[in-house]
């Protein structure tokens, strides 16, 4: 697992608040590093939702942690298309710390839901080509 192979990237700093008893960031927020990611990823979908009625959900997420991450540090996460279904998506997420290297990485599934019609649709043609592209 190398960063480069992860095409969205963002920066993230670790908070003293991050951490828990144990003195490293607790596990929920490695879920909130892959979130930050994800709303990177599909903020014009999540900004034309009141318009569209149609944004991202999430249906799944994991997390395997590598390493402990505490503060002060800042790392970087990459996510990368796994898998376009016909109503989902699957990203593969890496978070890699400035001190200790890889520190985790995990999955989320997505689906693109109509809030109207309270259900999944397919994707959308222009979110597959900058997904694949790698240019959201």
């Amino acid at each position: 697992m190398k960063l480069e192979d992860y095409p969205f990237k963002i920066d993230c700093t670790v908070r003293w608040g991050d951490m828990d008893a144990n003195s490293h960031v607790n596990n929920t927020v490695y879920y909130r590093y892959f979130e930050n990611a994800r709303i990177d990823i599909f903020k014009e979908l999540i900004t034309s939702r009141n318009e569209t009625q149609i944004g991202p959900v999430l249906a799944y997420m994991n997390c395997h942690f590598v390493k402990p991450i505490s503060y002060p540090d800042q790392v970087i996460v990459g996510t990368r298309v796994k898998s376009l279904g016909r109503t989902s998506i699957v990203l593969e997420h890496l978070i890699q710390s400035n001190k200790v290297g890889v520190a985790a990485h995990g999955e989320s599934v997505i689906v693109i839901f109509d809030f109207s019609a309270k259900r999944k649709i397919a994707l959308p043609f222009d979110l597959k080509e900058k997904l694949l592209a790698g240019n959201v």
